[in-house]
């Protein structure tokens, strides 16, 4: 059988452990952290880890050319959502 990749989530105490055992009873490397698993960015911090999809994002408003796109400011008509007190 032939895996492509694993994630291994743990507390930092545990995961070496699991890599060992796994390295005995099957043939593999280890690669290291993970940074990008299904266009997720994953940051490894002192106290935890941040996901986030900040590379994705980019990548969508570049395909899309939103990035060449210019701001424009709109007038914005504020009124009671209560139709009684004010109709259209």
């Amino acid at each position: 059988m032939y895996v492509d990749d694993l994630n291994i989530i743990r507390t930092h105490g545990e995961i070496p452990k699991i890599v060992n055992y796994l390295k005995k009873e099957f043939e593999m490397k280890d690669l290291g952290k993970c940074f990008f698993y299904l266009d997720l960015q994953i940051e490894h911090l002192a106290d935890g880890i941040l996901i986030h999809q900040s590379t994705y994002i980019k990548n969508v408003i570049k395909r899309f050319y939103i990035d060449k796109s210019h701001s424009m400011s709109t007038l914005m008509v504020v009124r009671p959502l209560d139709v009684k007190k004010k109709p259209f």
